[in-house]
C-alpha cells in the first residue's frame, strides 16, 4: 500500500508532505515549550531535524505533514505512521499559536479523510499522553473510544464507522470532492 502523498488538498488547507526545507518551521514548533510538553522531544538543532527528515523520506508505513494554508503559510505539523493494512495511528498533531481557530478542527477531518477513504483504512489506534486532557476529551467527543492505557498513554481507537456518524457535524470543513 503506497501511504505517502505530496499534497492533500482540503477546504481551506493542505496537507503537505514534509521536506528538508521545513526542518526550522519544525524545529521551531517542536521545541515550543508552550506546544510540546505533550510530544516526544526533537534533536538538538535544525540540522538534526533535517536527518529526522531524510529518514523519514525512507520509510514507507507513514506520512508527515505540515498543515498549511492554500497560499503555502505553514500552521502546524500532523503524521499518520504505523500503517497496517487496516488501521494507523495519527500524531505528533501540533499548531502554531497564531494559527485560525479552525485549523485544529479541519486538520483532524482532513488526515482521516487521507486515512479512511483515500488509503481505506478501518481504524485510528491514537495515544495521548497522560495529563493532555484536552486532546484526549477532544477523540472522545469525535467519537473514539478509550481502550486502555499505561503508565505514560491513554489509547482510544477511532472506528471508520464511528468517524463517518461524526464527519456529517463537520461538513462545512470537508473538501466537497469528499463529501
Amino acid at each position: 500500500m503506497k501511504v505517502k502523498t505530496k499534497l492533500f488538498a482540503g477546504k481551506t488547507i493542505n496537507l503537505k508532505e514534509v521536506e528538508e526545507k521545513d526542518a526550522e518551521f519544525i524545529f521551531e514548533l517542536r521545541t515550543d515549550p508552550e506546544l510540546n510538553q505533550y510530544l516526544s522531544t526533537v534533536g538538538e538543532g535544525i540540522e538534526q531535524q533535517r536527518e529526522f527528515i531524510r529518514n523519514y523520506q525512507k520509510k514507507t508505513n507513514e506520512c508527515y505533514f505540515v498543515i498549511e494554508s492554500k497560499q503555502g503559510e505553514p500552521y502546524g505539523l500532523y503524521r499518520i505512521y504505523n500503517v497496517t493494512e487496516d488501521s494507523f495511528v495519527p500524531g505528533s498533531w501540533i499548531i502554531k499559536k497564531s494559527a485560525p481557530v479552525h485549523i485544529g478542527i479541519e486538520s483532524v477531518l482532513l488526515l482521516y479523510e487521507y486515512a479512511f477513504h483515500s488509503l481505506g483504512l478501518k481504524t485510528a489506534k491514537i495515544d495521548v499522553r497522560k495529563g493532555n486532557n484536552k486532546v484526549i476529551a477532544f477523540h472522545k467527543r469525535f467519537g473514539a473510544v478509550p481502550v486502555g492505557e499505561d503508565e505514560f498513554n491513554v489509547y482510544l481507537d477511532l472506528s471508520l464507522s464511528q468517524y463517518e456518524i461524526t464527519r456529517k457535524k463537520y461538513l462545512k470543513y470537508i473538501p466537497e470532492f469528499a463529501q
